[in-house]
């Protein structure tokens, strides 16, 4: 008998279970989503109003009254192809949340618990250097003061004054007793305190801040959405820096 691995699909073949391919399995679903008859109908609906697309204006009065209707048959059949997408996919979207959210939880607590492990790291750490430069200064202060060391050797004192001591630089790599290793590196947090004044200074002309205004596209993302509805909102159309155009279309 084969061992069940969790977590992992199995499908049987001639008797025997084997292991599923995502990939066999994402097809076969797929055949039955594109054999639904709903969709075949809604494909040859999209056939059918793409022939309207060949006609570049409305001259007839007839005409303009196919268009519209057309129009309304193109608006409908956008809603079912949306309604049906969506009863395709519900069920694996709710699965692939209930899996993101257990994977995300999981990921939640072990991120934790590695902050702070970094955190208490970085704190003993910080502990060492500072007394390593404690016993440096302390060495070094003796050795100012006048205290020579004095090593006899065949029955001769000799006075020996030492260097002065250095505090070796801080290793960015720890190592545990099992050779587990804890790498460190220097980062910069960056935090946006003042909107209003970083706003000022992103528009600035100052040669000093170039480096900065350059980019100013690649920093701000203007959420054009909801700049509209704030528009239509409080019914203004005056904002610097902003060009607004009325425009009429078919719904």
């Amino acid at each position: 008998m084969n061992d069940f691995v969790p977590g992992s699909q199995v499908m049987t073949v001639n008797n025997q279970v084997a292991p599923a391919d995502p990939m066999i399995q994402a097809n076969a679903q797929f055949a039955q989503v594109a054999a639904d008859q709903r969709l075949l109908s809604l494909m040859q609906a999209s056939a059918q109003l793409q022939l309207f697309q060949q006609f570049k204006k409305i001259e007839t009065q007839a005409q303009y009254d196919q268009a519209i209707d057309a129009f309304t048959a193109a608006k409908e059949k956008i809603k079912d192809l949306e309604d049906l997408r969506k009863s395709v996919v519900a069920v694996p979207t709710k699965f692939v949340q209930m899996v993101n959210n257990l994977f995300r939880q999981i990921r939640g607590g072990i991120e934790k618990s590695k902050e702070h492990l970094g955190e208490i790291i970085d704190a003993k750490k910080q502990m060492d250097l500072q007394a390593a430069e404690l016993a440096a200064k302390e060495a070094s202060e003796k050795i100012k003061e006048g205290e020579p060391e004095v090593v006899e050797e065949d029955g001769v004192g000799t006075v020996q004054m030492g260097e002065g001591g250095q505090t070796p630089p801080p290793s960015n790599v720890v190592e545990s007793a099992r050779g587990a290793k804890v790498h460190t590196r220097k980062d910069i947090l960056v935090e946006v305190v003042d909107l209003k004044l970083f706003l000022k200074t992103l528009s600035s002309k100052n040669k000093r801040y170039e480096w900065f205004t350059e980019k100013a596209d690649d920093l701000i993302d203007v959420k054009l959405g909801v700049l509209k509805q704030l528009v239509k909102d409080n019914r203004q159309k005056k904002i610097p820096g902003v060009k607004f155009k009325d425009i009429t279309k078919t719904v």
